[in-house]
């Protein structure tokens, strides 16, 4: 279950190869290339382009979850593509409090790199609260969570000022990723 390799992918190193495979593509804003060739859309998986299509970003969708559905194996049912959207995130976070902490340590680490640390590691906390509401299907607290987020890396945006930081981009592919999920939310029976 993907929601058991979120949980444990901080405490075992070998899964952050995994992790880099997936998230690399998405900060580059590419399509994950996968075994058949034909892109990150899984070759035409119907369903997961269906989801998709409820959200802001339908090409970011298929291209984010396709390569996590493909490992996880199943149909790309609404809870798996959300789970799997979820996880995207929860790497992204992680990615960006790691980066804002090792900028932070730096000469270029001012208070700004320093409340977008924040804003990361609130993201991580966020996440965590949407995996928990998503064990119990608990629609509002998962929108509140993940829009909490979007919102926290708005706030990281906020408190870099425009300086080139990257983490401006990596909070930007967050929110992207985060805001998808929310789209993905809004089609769970309540």
């Amino acid at each position: 279950m993907m929601i058991i390799f979120i949980l444990f992918v901080a405490s075992d190193p070998s899964l952050l190869v995994h992790s880099e495979k997936i998230i690399h593509p998405v900060l580059r804003g590419k399509k994950y290339a996968d075994n058949d060739g034909k892109g990150g859309d899984g070759g035409g998986n119907a369903s997961l382009k269906k989801i998709c299509e409820a959200t802001e970003d339908a090409k970011l969708c298929v291209s984010t979850i396709s390569p996590l559905l493909k490992r996880r194996g199943g149909a790309a049912t609404v809870q798996a593509v959300l789970e799997a959207g979820i996880n995207a995130s929860y790497e992204l976070a992680k990615v960006g409090s790691a980066m804002a902490k090792k900028l932070a340590m730096g000469p270029t680490g001012g208070s700004g790199v320093k409340d977008c640390q924040g804003s990361f590691d609130d993201a991580l906390y966020n996440i965590n609260q949407t995996i928990e509401a998503l064990k119990s299907h608990d629609v509002g607290t998962m929108n509140s969570m993940l829009s909490a987020v979007v919102s926290d890396m708005s706030d990281c945006d906020s408190s870099l000022a425009g300086n080139g930081s990257p983490l401006t981009k990596l909070g930007d592919k967050l929110a992207n990723v985060t805001s998808i999920c929310l789209g993905i939310v809004s089609q769970m029976e309540g």
